[in-house]
């Protein structure tokens, strides 16, 4: 379970902040930073509230 939860990290890590080269690399390119953070992320920005 070790390894498949670093390769878990390493991708919402890529989802939320990473380069567009990377986003597409793990087929998410088209995804809005708004949609990974609401996704995988508690806090909330600009772009994402809570209601």
């Amino acid at each position: 379970m070790g390894p498949l939860g670093i390769i878990t990290i390493v991708v919402s890590a890529i989802r939320v902040g990473g380069v567009g080269a990377l986003k597409a690399l793990i087929g998410r390119a088209r995804e809005s930073r708004a949609t990974a953070e609401q996704e995988l992320l508690t806090s909330t920005s600009d772009n994402v509230c809570e209601l």
